[in-house]
């Protein structure tokens, strides 16, 4: 019985072995596909390794507790609880190189230890099989029959049910992947997202998207602003608010018009909403500049305010006598047509000489 079961063993840890060299072997393979983050590469091929030496102990307690050598399956458990702990706090102080080393060393204690303790069950295997039960001795114990009748009852279930219900408030994850307790991203299964940023914004080079390192500096501009003007609290260089002249704050957002796009239809980047490029309908970008002449005024010389060089719209008004209240204007373009009586085209009198 030893030798069959001894050779049987010795079958499944050489398949197991294959198996286990394949995936170290072709690990770079695995995460290139998956795009997981090459920190984990030297920490996959350790822990395969751990759970091969993991996958046989769960063998040998499953054999000493075939064979009712309960004291060596409880041994075994508790030498790989032990050294688990242990040897993954210790290893813990040392920084994430070290991470998957501590369990590396307990499942292979571990694994050594049940081992021995097998051969120890098999050479009193004579004793254990004929003389070693006692049937006038009462199996169990009060607390294992209840118990066994707690787990007959599908009490298990709930126990469960509970535990998932209170692991899960400790694994949440955020909108980008990021589980707050662990700081790690559940699509890379690493402290990087997908985009290459931890769960501060900052990559590995220790720069966000928008340019600053920790200290506050930009370093894509070398100033402390970026290109926008904003420093990194998001203030804006030129108004001293978190929006700039346009209103636009640092996400992109306008503050004016409570949109993406500002009063004249461009959004933060220039780009207008419904031609969907640089111009508008009339051939303005956001800067006022004529996409026909190159200049700041169209073929007609006037603006994108509808001034001219002198600051006089079409009617000869100058910009600064209108008033938005009393409908003058509209947009510095449309105004109402005033004569030297002050009258308008309609014959209103609206005030006087304009």
């Amino acid at each position: 019985m030893y030798d069959v079961l001894n050779k049987e063993i010795l079958y499944c840890m050489e398949l197991q072995f294959i198996i286990s060299l394949t995936f170290i072997l072709t690990a770079n393979v695995i995460f290139d596909y998956f795009r997981l983050d090459l920190y984990f590469l030297d920490i996959f091929r350790l822990t395969v390794l751990s759970a091969y030496c993991a996958v046989f102990i769960s063998i040998f307690i499953t054999i000493f507790l075939y064979f009712d050598s309960r004291n060596y399956a409880m041994l075994t458990a508790f030498i790989f609880f032990i050294t688990s702990i242990g040897f993954s706090w210790i290893f813990g102080k040392f920084g994430e190189n070290y991470v998957g080393v501590g369990f590396f060393i307990s499942s292979f204690i571990t694994f050594g230890m049940a081992n021995f303790f097998a051969k120890l069950t098999f050479k009193d295997m004579n004793y254990i099989t004929m003389f070693k039960r006692n049937f006038e001795i009462e199996l169990g114990s009060p607390f294992l029959r209840v118990l066994d009748k707690l787990l007959e009852m599908k009490m298990y279930i709930i126990i469960i049910f509970v535990a998932i219900f209170f692991m899960s408030g400790c694994t949440s994850y955020d909108k980008r992947g990021f589980n707050k307790m662990t700081k790690r991203n559940w699509h890379t299964m690493s402290v990087y997202s997908l985009d290459g940023y931890n769960l501060d914004g900052y990559n590995l080079e220790g720069i966000d998207k928008r340019g600053f390192n920790r200290a506050g500096w930009n370093t894509f501009t070398d100033t402390a602003f970026d290109y926008f003007g904003f420093d990194v609290k998001n203030i804006n260089r030129r108004t001293g608010k978190k929006y700039d002249e346009r209103g636009f704050n640092s996400e992109g957002h306008n503050v004016f018009t409570d949109s993406l796009y500002d009063k004249r239809g461009f959004d933060f980047e220039g780009i207008h909403k419904i031609t969907k490029t640089e111009w508008d309908e009339k051939g303005w970008n956001y800067y006022g500049l004529n996409k026909f002449t190159k200049t700041y005024y169209d073929v007609n010389g006037y603006n994108v305010d509808g001034l001219d060089r002198d600051g006089y719209t079409k009617y000869n008004r100058p910009k600064e006598i209108f008033n938005e209240d009393e409908g003058y204007y509209e947009n510095n373009i449309k105004i109402l047509w005033v004569d030297e009586d002050g009258f308008n085209q309609d014959g209103i009198y609206v005030g006087g000489n304009r």
